[in-house]
């Protein structure tokens, strides 16, 4: 669901402020991206989250397919800097960047 909000954001404002093609493209891109790396590290929190720092409860996706599950905690790590870089890489095509790519790299540590 976050991936997807995140997507729509970022594809309604690369629309919004008149992107080419090849901008759009790029803009969907960084979301898919930045989305599938929020939910992993979204995971890894349900593991190594505390109460206090997310606000809710923790450990509740142990029922669930997740990605700390299905690929561990230290491959979950790597993936998240991974898909996190390649997104980053699709702000090559704006003028006007750092502050989108800066946001990107907070959210691969962020604890909450």
């Amino acid at each position: 669901k976050t991936g997807k909000l995140i997507s729509i954001a970022c594809c309604l404002g690369a629309i919004a402020g008149g992107a080419t093609e090849e901008q759009f493209d790029a803009a969907a891109q960084f979301a898919a991206g930045l989305g599938l790396a929020f939910q992993i590290r979204d995971d890894m929190l349900d593991v190594i989250g505390t109460q206090e720092e997310m606000g809710k409860g923790v450990g509740t996706d142990a029922a669930k397919n997740t990605f700390v599950q299905l690929y561990g905690l230290d491959a979950c790590d790597r993936m998240v800097n991974e898909h996190t870089e390649k997104a980053i890489a699709y702000l090559a095509e704006f003028t006007d960047s750092q502050f989108m790519a800066q946001m990107a790299q907070k959210l691969v540590g962020r604890r909450v």
